[in-house]
């Protein structure tokens, strides 16, 4: 791992207490997981302060306190003051990312950034012993609090980089220094903070900057802004992935039943799930495992066993009817991307959507939503629910424009007495979006519990 004399020059700070000699076992920022051994870092966020815990940290047996304040500790604890306990987070991380010489892909994008990270973890896994984030651990947080878990058996790290501010990617690839940089797609997403999906994409291609020297991009050719990225202007080296356009890996032949078959360059592959725009996400993962060298079968072989991440278009076959959760976060990208799922499934189910808002859109948050209703109107979907001011607006625009059913709903009360007279007479197919915090996650649950009494 690290020894404490890497810690103090990694994050240049200030001994406040005896430095000992020897190596930390591992990183933490939580005080309710903190191991014996282990290096704890005081964050101070908005909402907590991890300086609040010392005392208990202590009792812990941790070797070494990161912190910015002054703090009083038994002497035995080795205590390291900072200015920043954030970006001494980040410093240390960037400081033990330069100790592996291996490939580190970075991914990131508007939509599919877990799904791909995940996908390409399942491909190389195959092949390598590969560390990947967890859940979406994009931030500040998670991207060091990843690397710091790298140890020597590791032969590939797989990252997800977010964003919902400028200078945020910039600051993560700088920690991470990728090797090949993963970029899924640019839209309309966290407008309130970058603008423009223009903003988005100056945004996000801040990643490549920080890039090794000899690293490679992989972009989805399909993307306007991401084709950007093939301009001579860049001096790196490149491979682009499609379904619509020519690239270097195009999808081809697809085919949508209860999973999904496309061919790249003559060759067959399958995923076992039937969410269209997961092509992208495989063909990302796909030339993941092509710059390293996977054979095509252990591609295969790891393609066929992902499983969607929880939240994102996960289907569940209740008696006859079936739910999909789509409810871990929202933008104008994502959701139309949900509408097709719903617009495309076979007929004899009663399709049904229920929107939630999309957040942090800023001033053109009622246009968007407006957008996803148009959406909407262009397939055979019955009927929508939605809750929010934003959602709102989805339902306003579709019974503007149509003649499908529209229940605009104030409470989640309300939604599920809606659902039960929707459903109660008809097998039904309803999918579930909305963003992060709109919670969105309590209609699936109710459905889940709903469609076993019938």
């Amino acid at each position: 791992m690290l020894t404490i004399r890497e810690i103090i020059k990694a994050v240049n700070g200030q001994v406040i207490s005896e430095v000992k000699t020897g190596l930390v076992a591992g990183v933490s920022t939580d005080s309710r997981t903190v191991q014996p051994g282990e290096l704890f870092i005081a964050i101070k966020g908005e909402k907590f302060d991890g300086h609040a815990f010392v005392n208990e940290v202590a009792q812990k047996g941790v070797s070494v306190m990161l912190v910015s304040e002054d703090v009083v500790c038994p002497r035995k604890i080795v205590v390291i003051k900072v200015k920043d306990t954030t970006q001494a987070l980040g410093d240390l991380a960037r400081y033990y990312r330069s100790k592996f010489d291996i490939p580190v892909i970075a991914v990131t994008g508007s939509v599919g950034k877990t799904t791909t990270k995940d996908m390409i973890a399942e491909v190389l896994s195959t092949r390598y012993q590969a560390l990947k984030s967890a859940k979406s651990f994009n931030n500040q947080f998670g991207v060091p609090l990843t690397i710091l878990k790298l140890r020597k058996e590791y032969r590939v790290l797989i990252l997800e980089l977010g964003t919902n501010h400028k200078g945020e990617i910039a600051g993560l690839a700088r920690i991470a220094a990728p090797t090949i940089c993963v970029f899924t797609a640019i839209g309309e997403s966290h407008l309130e903070g970058l603008g423009s999906e223009l903003g988005v994409f100056r945004e996000k291609s801040q990643m490549v900057k920080f890039m090794r020297s000899n690293g490679v991009v992989v972009y989805n050719a399909d993307n306007k802004f991401l084709r950007k990225l093939a301009s001579d202007k860049y001096h790196f080296s490149r491979v682009s992935y499609s379904v619509a356009q020519k690239s270097d890996y195009q999808a081809e032949h697809i085919q949508q039943q209860e999973n999904i078959s496309f061919t790249v360059q003559n060759k067959k592959f399958i995923l076992n799930d039937p969410v269209i725009h997961n092509v992208y996400n495989a063909l990302a993962a796909l030339v993941c495992g092509k710059l390293l060298k996977v054979p095509d079968d252990a591609i295969q072989n790891g393609l066929k066993k992902f499983k969607n991440p929880d939240g994102r278009q996960n289907f569940y076959a209740i008696n006859k009817s079936m739910v999909i959760d789509d409810t871990y976060n929202a933008n104008p990208v994502s959701y139309r991307s949900a509408v097709a799922t719903l617009g495309q499934w076979p007929a004899g189910l009663k399709k049904i959507m229920v929107c939630g808002d999309m957040l942090e859109l800023g001033e053109g948050s009622a246009e968007q939503h407006r957008s996803v209703g148009e959406a909407i109107n262009e397939t055979d979907i019955d009927a929508v629910v939605t809750l929010g001011e934003g959602a709102a607006f989805i339902g306003q625009a579709v019974k503007k424009l149509n003649s499908k059913k529209v229940y605009i709903c104030q409470t989640l009360q309300q939604i599920e007495a809606r659902l039960k007279l929707l459903c109660a007479k008809s097998n039904a197919v309803v999918l579930v979006k909305g963003s992060r915090g709109m919670k969105m996650e309590r209609v699936v649950d109710f459905l889940k519990q709903y469609f076993k009494t019938l």
